[in-house]
């Protein structure tokens, strides 16, 4: 019986100035023990983003064994690293130059750690977040093939996720995770490998090739036992993990196909109300919409050639997705990181004014809102209605999901 070809992708990231003792604690729980695991298992082969920002903090923070682990396993070939944006901003929400920069920033990050073992084929949209005119600059860049979530090609449980396509009006590659056995990877049902197997089966799609993609703190950090539980399914004599641009040599990619605005946590629902990127910008959600005019008018000093780099780098900065996320209460919902945000930004565009780079009006819009931000985060904290959302989001979920090791409820 010929084997599973299972691709394996995984998505590394830790935001921008975090929490030195948070990314040490990752480190411990995650990302070292999923390398050695790697290192002494050779025949294992995967896909990994490895954004820039968590390259930069691991190379900070004296990270040596984690550095040194992925170098060996780009030389031995054991792993391809793809390339993405490097402070992990939602792509179709910013200005295409913003993206531009920001992809080119990853590889600059990237290869100052890795040197020439950084050359990547594919291309992470953070968050899947996909665009076509993002699309088409990723392809104008370079980059050959991009992996997406089922759902960007239409209902999930239609597209094929065991052969490539052709993005149409790009020429870009793509290849499509299986949402519901990727998720797993988030979800407290996955408690050994055999409840991995039995929702693999009730999949037919899944006889010849697996596509998968997820977070990889979601091995150890988020969940604390799934470390384990991918081991024993990776070395499964059932199966052989490739990296994916080995699986595309001398693939054949057919017909193109139309693919829409979309990202791997989109609910169908989300896509009906024209609202792709729901969990960063909702129309009904105050918090993030003077979250997004903060940042549009942080945006107009990106431009001066008196820029100061340090400036210009919290500007890159600033973009991240999470505070836009941790607002969202759909369910993710954290006071003292919304807060934090805001008023980083706050203070940035006190230095960008004090500097000529904005407008006194525009500085003191920026603090306008920052305070809006700040009176509304606490009244929804107060009177309820974060819980609220919280609980409406989770309430049309089939399944409960981990983060940060604890159960989310």
């Amino acid at each position: 019986m010929p084997k599973l070809r299972w691709l394996n992708f995984f998505h590394l990231y830790q935001p921008p100035r975090w929490r030195p003792v948070v990314v040490r604690l990752v480190a411990h729980q995650s990302y070292r023990p999923f390398f050695r695991y790697l290192k002494s298992h050779p025949a294992i082969r995967l896909t990994l983003n490895l954004s820039g920002a968590l390259t930069e903090q691991l190379d900070r923070l004296g990270e040596r064994e984690i550095i040194s682990n992925v170098r060996l396993l780009l030389r031995r070939g054991q792993i391809e690293l793809t390339g993405s944006a490097i402070y992990h901003p939602i792509l179709p929400l910013i200005p295409i130059t913003e993206a531009r920069r920001q992809i080119k920033l990853n590889t600059v990050a990237n290869q100052k750690v890795f040197g020439d073992l950084y050359q990547p084929r594919g291309f992470y949209f953070p968050e899947m977040a996909y665009s076509q005119s993002v699309a088409r600059l990723v392809a104008r860049l370079g980059y050959t093939w991009t992996i997406l979530d089922e759902i960007t090609a239409g209902p999930i449980g239609r597209v094929d996720p065991a052969r490539p396509y052709r993005i149409a009006g790009s020429k870009l590659t793509a290849i499509f995770r299986n949402r519901w056995l990727s998720d797993l990877f988030f979800m407290t049902e996955l408690k050994d490998a055999r409840a991995f197997w039995q929702r693999r089966d009730d999949d037919p799609r899944t006889r010849r090739v697996l596509t998968t993609a997820c977070d990889g703190e979601n091995l150890g950090h988020h969940n604390p036992t799934l470390l384990k539980t991918w081991h024993q399914l990776v070395s499964d004599s059932r199966v052989e993990t490739m990296a994916i641009s080995d699986w595309l040599k001398n693939k054949p990619v057919q017909n193109a196909i139309s693919l829409r605005p979309s990202n791997w946590a989109a609910r169908e629902s989300e896509l009906r109300d024209h609202q792709p990127y729901f969990l960063w910008r909702d129309p009904s959600n105050p918090i993030q919409l003077n979250q997004w005019r903060i940042t549009k008018l942080l945006l107009k000093a990106g431009n001066s050639p008196r820029l100061t780099n340090a400036h210009r780098q919290r500007l890159d900065e600033v973009l991240a997705s999470d505070q836009y996320w941790w607002a969202s209460a759909s369910p993710w919902w954290d006071t003292h990181i919304v807060i934090r945000a805001a008023r980083t930004s706050a203070n940035l565009a006190s230095r960008l004014a004090q500097s000529g780079h904005l407008t006194r009006a525009q500085y003191l819009e920026v603090q306008r809102l920052t305070i809006h931000i700040i009176n509304i985060v606490r009244d929804w904290q107060r009177s309820g209605i974060a819980r609220e959302r919280h609980q409406n989001y989770l309430a049309v979920e089939p399944y409960a999901r981990y983060f940060g090791g604890q159960k989310v409820t």
